[in-house]
C-alpha cells in the first residue's frame, strides 16, 4: 500500500531521480514521508496474528531546533487497514489532519483508497481492478482545487503467487515512465529489477553476511543502498546515499543520505524507528498497539 503527503512527494523527488523505479515499495525506506512504510514491516500477517485493532505511530521529527510531531492512528480489522488519521504540526503552528480510507471486498482484497483533507474533500483516490490472478490495474486520481479536471494515472501491476509485485508499467504517459519487471531471490526478498528502458538499465541486488546481520545492497551511478537483516528475518537498519548531481543547491557538495534503525517487540511488531539525515534531522517514531 501507498501513501502520498507533501513529505512523501518531497523525498519522491529525491528518489526517482536515483532509484527510477521507487524502491519503497518492495524495500523498506524508512517510515517519515511514507506514510504506510512501515506496513512492509509491520505485515497484515503480523497484526492478524497477534490481534492487533489499532497501531498508534507518535513521531518527533528535530531540525535546526524547530520540532514537528505527528500521529497515525492505523484502525485494523484482521489485519487489515480499514481506516488512517494522519496528523501533523509542528512547534510554530496548529497543523493539520488528514483521514484515509480503504475498502475491500469479501476477500480481503483492497477495492479502493481516498485521503481526505481537512474539510472531508477527497483528494487522493486510488481505485484497483482485479483483471485475473495475480493482475490488477490501478488507477490514481488526484484532485486540485485550482484545475477543472482531476489527474489520472493508470498503471497494471503483476504480483507472484507469493504476493510479491513482478511487474509495474504506466498506461497513462503523464510523465516519462519507469516500468520495469522484478525478480526474487530464494530468500524471498529482491534479487533485481529489470527496467524497460535501455537507458535506465538493471538493478542488481547483492548480499553479504556478516556474522548474524545479512545486508542487502545495491550500488547505482548516483546511489548506494543498504539494508540490513537479523537472523529472524527482521530488517534491523536501512540506508541511501546519493550524490548531489541534479539537486537544486549545487553549491554543496554534500550527499543526501538518510539511515535508519528499526526495533522490535518480542512478538514481531515495530517498537521504535530512528531515522537520520542531512542538517543534523533526526525522526524518532514510537509504536504502540490495542488489542
Amino acid at each position: 500500500m501507498r501513501k502520498t503527503s507533501l513529505s512523501l512527494i518531497a523525498l519522491l523527488f529525491y528518489l526517482l531521480p536515483y532509484a527510477q523505479f521507487p524502491i519503497h515499495m518492495v524495500m523498506p525506506m524508512g517510515v517519515n514521508g511514507i506514510l504506510l512504510g512501515d506496513t512492509i514491516l509491520n505485515s497484515a500477517k503480523v497484526l492478524r496474528r497477534e490481534n492487533i485493532r489499532k497501531v498508534i505511530a507518535d513521531q518527533t521529527t528535530v531540525q535546526d531546533k524547530i520540532k514537528s510531531f505527528t500521529r497515525k492512528e492505523y484502525l485494523l480489522s484482521n489485519g487489515l487497514i480499514i481506516s488512517n488519521r494522519f496528523c501533523f504540526r509542528r512547534s510554530t503552528d496548529s497543523g493539520f489532519c488528514n483521514i484515509d480510507t480503504f475498502l475491500y471486498d469479501a476477500n480481503g482484497r483492497l477495492l479502493e483508497f481516498r485521503e481526505m483533507n481537512p474539510g472531508g474533500s477527497v483528494y487522493l483516490q486510488q481505485k484497483l481492478d482485479y483483471i485475473s490472478d495475480g493482475k490488477i490495474s490501478e488507477t490514481w486520481i488526484s484532485k486540485n482545487s485550482n484545475k477543472a479536471l482531476s489527474d489520472t494515472d493508470i498503471y497494471l501491476c503483476v504480483y507472484n503467487r507469493f504476493g510479491q509485485l513482478t511487474r509495474k508499467e504506466m498506461i497513462t504517459k503523464r510523465f516519462v515512465s519507469n516500468d520495469a519487471t522484478l525478480y526474487y531471490n530464494q530468500d524471498g526478498m529482491i534479487d533485481s529489477i529489470h527496467h524497460d528502458d535501455p537507458a535506465l538499465g538493471t538493478y542488481v541486488f547483492g548480499r553479504k553476511q556478516k556474522g548474524r546481520t545479512k545486508e542487502i545492497y545495491l550500488n547505482t551511478k548516483r546511489g548506494i543502498f543498504k539494508w540490513g537483516y537479523n537472523a529472524e528475518g527482521q530488517c534491523v537498519s536501512s540506508e541511501w546515499k546519493f550524490k548531489p548531481a541534479g539537486i537544486a543547491n549545487k553549491k554543496s557538495n554534500e550527499s543526501l543520505f538518510h539511515k535508519v534503525n528499526y526495533t522490535y517487540n518480542t512478538d514481531g511488531t515495530l517498537s521504535k524507528v530512528v531515522e537520520k539525515g542531512n542538517k543534523n534531522r533526526v525522526t524518532t517514531t514510537i509504536y504502540s498497539y490495542l488489542k
